[in-house]
């Protein structure tokens, strides 16, 4: 039997959701403690260890993609009448949550720039079919990438409902247990995530969150297509979108993955950055227009894209030497072949002519049960083996990483220090020299004022001689 693909909480999730202070809950976390791993500014270089990049790859997205992100830039779309979206109102509004609090930023701005798509749904049925949201609440039900669970301000996805029975089997997906496939309970498939931040280095730290909660969305969508063994359709595919805003500035991403044999790694595409409060309004309605067309146009071909993949998947309740599912039935000629079988001889080699199979007896059928329940265990827990064994080989990586970053933090101290310490020396160096220079100025000015004071007393003394000659050759003529 093949291992479903359902997966249960590890230690280090059950670990890093007991980080919780009196007043926190396990369904969400204060908003500066769900953001503290965020500002750590070697976050981005750890999760670039594991694959997952804050930037684009050297290839890009298909060049079809800058097609679609195009479209749901543009497209038309019909958004709700908001008077303080109007041109006249909107710097008024920019000023009024200037320095305010994310909280304040959250209600007032957010809901108008990434409007709620089951609130669409309700203004236009049938448009906004098979979407759920979460508000900040916290993906309880995913499996963790690194160090965090996401807690996005607004997480858009799919809902049980979105999935047949056969389809949830196929995905081991069993409602209250953690699985890859799952966000918050209920939630399937996240594609797209929100985050507002306010103050220093507001939009970092938003798209940091964004960057963990998306590798975590598109790590699901590429694990079903290599369990299909399609996962080259999806290749710099995207399949989901963020974006980052605070009170003036707004960031849109797509995320897609490279997919390299059985290595995977996560990149982004900065599809558009501007501020919402430009000086002609001609930005006001950007964030929302794109939202509204990646749930009415990219939301539906995902889906569909999603259930294909999956109809590929073996169903568990299949016959176990049957690798087809409900959806791809055999032939005809298969299904009335007729097997062979064993039956008893002397020497335990002879087989019966073909003919209609023997009913095995229930001891036979326990046994058998038995046999595959200790196979199935075996597997599980040589796999349970291989998961601690690579989760060991990843924290021993992590702490190399790490202090192989503190170790260059500390160099840079010391470089930092010499620095400072030479700057230091050349200026006492510097002052020195003026000093000097001062010194043989003063020194210089005080001879020449000697000097001049000579000059006058001898220029004294000349003219008293020549006045005394004018005398004496005046009175020698006289006489």
């Amino acid at each position: 039997m093949t291992p479903s693909l359902k997966r249960t909480r590890s230690a280090s999730d059950a670990s890093e959701l007991s980080i919780l202070s009196d007043t926190e809950t396990e369904t969400t976390v204060s908003r500066e403690a769900k953001s503290s791993i965020y500002k750590d500014p070697r976050y981005p270089t750890v999760m670039e260890s594991k694959g997952s990049f804050m930037r684009e790859s050297a290839n890009g997205p298909l060049p079809e993609e800058h097609e679609l992100y195009e479209a749901l830039l543009t497209e038309k779309a019909t958004l709700p009448d908001d008077a303080l979206l109007e041109p006249q109102r909107l710097s008024k509004l920019r000023s009024l949550l200037r320095n305010r609090s994310e909280l304040r930023v959250c209600i007032d701005l957010h809901p108008r720039l990434v409007p709620s798509a089951e609130i669409l749904a309700v203004l236009h049925p049938g448009q906004f079919e098979n979407l759920v949201e979460g508000h900040n609440d916290r993906w309880l039900d995913a499996i963790l990438f690194y160090k965090k669970l996401p807690q996005p301000d607004r997480t858009l996805a799919y809902p049980l409902s979105a999935f047949t029975e056969t389809e949830r089997r196929k995905l081991g997906v069993v409602p209250g247990c953690a699985s890859l496939f799952t966000a918050c309970p209920g939630m399937l498939f996240p594609f797209f995530t929100a985050e507002v931040k306010c103050g220093k280095e507001a939009l970092q730290i938003a798209d940091c969150a964004n960057t963990n909660s998306m590798t975590i969305a598109l790590r699901a969508v590429v694990k079903v297509y290599r369990q299909a063994n399609m996962v080259t359709a999806i290749r710099r595919k995207t399949l989901g979108f963020s974006i980052s805003h605070d009170d003036g500035t707004v960031r849109i991403y797509g995320h897609y993955p490279e997919i390299d044999g059985d290595k995977t790694t996560y990149y982004r595409w900065a599809i558009r950055d501007f501020s919402y409060a430009d000086d002609n309004a001609r930005e006001r309605e950007t964030s929302s227009r794109f939202f509204w067309n990646v749930c009415t146009r990219f939301a539906p071909d995902h889906l569909r894209r999603l259930k294909e993949a999956i109809s590929h998947l073996r169903d568990p309740l299949a016959p176990s030497g049957n690798s087809r599912t409900p959806s791809n039935p055999p032939p005809a000629s298969e299904c009335n072949a007729t097997p062979l079988t064993p039956v008893t001889s002397n020497s335990d080699t002879a087989f019966a002519k073909p003919g209609p199979r023997q009913r095995p007896n229930s001891a036979t059928v326990v046994q058998q049960l038995e046999q595959q329940r200790k196979e199935i265990l075996a597997q599980f827990g040589q796999q349970q083996k291989v998961s601690e064994q690579q989760q060991k080989e990843a924290r021993e990586r992590e702490d190399k990483l790490l202090a192989q970053l503190e170790q260059q933090q500390k160099v840079s101290e010391q470089q930092q220090k010499e620095a400072r310490e030479r700057e230091d020396k050349l200026l006492a160096q510097l002052e020195q020299q003026q000093k000097e220079a001062r010194e043989r100025e003063d020194k210089l000015l005080a001879q020449l004022e000697q000097h001049q004071q000579k000059a006058s007393e001898q220029h004294a003394q000349l003219m008293k001689v020549l006045a005394s000659k004018m005398s004496s050759d005046q009175a020698s003529g006289k006489s």
